[in-house]
């Protein structure tokens, strides 16, 4: 699969998430590396349907493991019971009888049975697109706890600047986006504070929260 072609800043729809300041982030739109072609997640469906018509046709549709051989870190096709929904992924751990599966383009983790991995068949073009979403890390220190974190950040759109990647991990900030301003302003307020602040001294930056709101910077104390 190509290489994503990211921009300096990039809207993402968080699908999933990890650890506190972990998570997942479903691309508005992917571009293909030397094309000014575009998609959106709304192609996810046609890539969804390409899949359906490729495998449920063939009574035997060929199998990532077809022998012994490790398939770590392959791509293959796996489809979800609960929706009937036909998905890409790779391989990211092998146990005995199972596999650990990552959903490309929506960030989660699975085990699975190593003969429910379907493998890629030549006549796909979809499939070999880029995926539909980066895992990131945000540089801004979370101290919430996992489980709302999670509850903070998933199904939300927000506006991140892309920093460097780290074994396939984005450090990201936020932008100044008024979309963020409520994330931002939970994760400020849960980081520990002195019970006073000196006299004569101004708040650590980490007590600070800063907006911009029509190109002019504003500064908000957070009590």
């Amino acid at each position: 699969m190509p290489p994503l072609n990211l921009a300096a800043e990039e809207s993402l729809f968080v699908s999933d998430a990890g650890t506190s300041g972990y998570f997942f982030g479903q691309l508005e739109e992917i571009r293909l590396p030397n094309s000014k072609t575009g998609y959106g997640l709304t192609d996810l469906n046609d890539l969804a349907d390409e899949l359906k018509n490729a495998y449920s046709t063939q009574a035997n549709p060929p199998l990532l493991y077809a022998g012994s051989e490790s398939r770590l870190g392959h791509h293959g096709v796996v489809i979800w019971e609960e929706d009937g929904v036909y998905y890409r992924v790779r391989v990211t751990k092998e146990m005995a009888n199972e596999v650990e599966i990552l959903f490309i383009d929506f960030g989660n983790t699975i085990l699975i049975p190593r003969n429910k991995i379907l493998s890629p068949i030549k006549s796909l073009t979809r499939f070999c697109h880029p995926p539909y979403g980066i895992h990131c890390k945000l540089e801004e220190g979370v101290t919430l706890p996992s489980q709302k974190w999670k509850h903070l950040i998933v199904d939300r759109w927000i506006k991140v600047k892309i920093g460097r990647c780290v074994e396939g991990i984005y450090s990201v900030t936020f932008t100044c986006d008024l979309g963020n301003s409520i994330i931002a302003t939970k994760i400020q307020n849960a980081v520990p504070r002195p019970n006073a602040v000196e006299a004569g001294k101004l708040p650590h930056i980490s007590n600070l929260l800063l907006f911009c709101v029509h190109g002019w910077l504003e500064m908000y104390v957070i009590q």
